[in-house]
């Protein structure tokens, strides 16, 4: 993930705004803006949901929102904010070279 294209496209900021940016207020954007993906993507899963049960003819075939998800692994919050905490610090190591 690139920081700068996460925080000017997907997070709206400004290049003054992103200059500014603590690791502490990107992380709780991000956090956000993931949150905001995953309820978007249950939304379009139980309205596929929906759709297929409307047309099921037995019980067996009906289906839940999270068959539509698939079973990916999420890495832990903890792998996260390592994996963010060193983007900042290879940042900060190229603006100060």
């Amino acid at each position: 993930m690139d920081i700068w294209t996460t925080c000017i496209f997907d997070l709206g900021l400004s290049q003054f705004q992103f200059e500014r940016l603590t690791l502490k207020q990107f992380n709780a954007l991000v956090r956000r803006l993931n949150k905001h993906t995953e309820d978007k993507k249950y939304n379009h899963a139980s309205l596929l949901a929906a759709i297929n049960n409307q047309a099921a003819n037995k019980k067996s075939e009906l289906m839940k929102p999270e068959d539509f998800l698939g079973k990916e692994s999420k890495p832990s919050q903890e792998d996260l904010d390592i994996k963010m905490y060193n983007a900042f610090a290879t940042i900060k190591k190229l603006n100060n070279a």
